[in-house]
């Protein structure tokens, strides 16, 4: 096996080769609203969120190959098997690593008020927002892009529900929350110091992410993109 800085350095390449996907994915969506094309548009938004789930799974991997990650720490993480239980330990590690004392629960008591409240908040993001993308992947990987299917064939609700809520604009604001709380998960494993003082400004950046999730228009959104594209074409 090739060292963890070898590995470290695949998955860099990997996650910026994913990101570059991403925009140019992204762009040719925004194209295909722009010009009316609708099939187009639906072929590329279940791209699009596939890939943005393939981000989430390449961010886990890159921090967990971070330099400055112990191998004893990789290896709880490893130890893991689902990449969302992934996500929770290793939110869970950070607050062990920096707070408690070993053998002791991660409690408003051991972690303290505030400490215990950015806890919840990381645990919130990602049952509420890494989620339902994880999940979405797992059944678009299938190329179940229409009707996601339970295990007995029946149709998953949940996510038949998620898929037609997202679009380019959601999941673009999306791939801006996960920039935002993968750095925080980062800084919370490394380093005390380094999430304290970056947890506020992160922090900030989901809100205003969630807030515009929250307001998002879509309509307007493509409204914009079909004037846009009228001008452009333009003699």
């Amino acid at each position: 096996m090739p060292p963890p800085k070898t590995i470290y350095r695949f998955h860099v390449e990997n996650l910026r080769e994913v990101d570059r996907g991403l925009e140019r994915i992204g762009r040719q969506l925004r194209r295909s609203l722009g010009e009316r094309d609708d099939s187009s548009a639906s072929a590329l938004t279940k791209v699009y969120a596939l890939a943005l789930a393939v981000k989430v799974e390449c961010r886990l991997n890159k921090l967990m190959y971070e330099p400055n990650v112990t191998q004893p720490d990789r290896n709880v993480l490893i130890a893991v098997d689902s990449q969302l239980d992934r996500w929770y330990s290793a939110v869970d590690l950070g607050m062990r690593k920096h707070w408690v004392a070993k053998g002791d629960d991660l409690s408003e008591l051991t972690l303290g008020h505030d400490t215990f409240a950015r806890y919840q908040t990381l645990r919130s993001v990602i049952g509420q927002d890494l989620r339902p993308l994880i999940e979405l992947r797992n059944k678009l990987a299938h190329g179940q892009w229409v009707f996601p299917l339970s295990q007995s064939n029946e149709i998953a609700k949940e996510q038949k529900a998620a898929l037609e809520n997202e679009h380019a604009l959601s999941l673009g604001l999306k791939s801006r929350l996960l920039d935002s709380f993968a750095d925080v998960v980062h800084d919370l494993v490394v380093s005390r110091k380094a999430f304290e003082g970056s947890f506020e400004r992160r922090y900030r950046s989901m809100l205003k992410v969630r807030q515009e999730l929250a307001e998002r228009r879509f309509d307007h959104f493509v409204a914009k993109l079909r004037t846009k594209r009228k001008r452009d074409q333009r003699p």
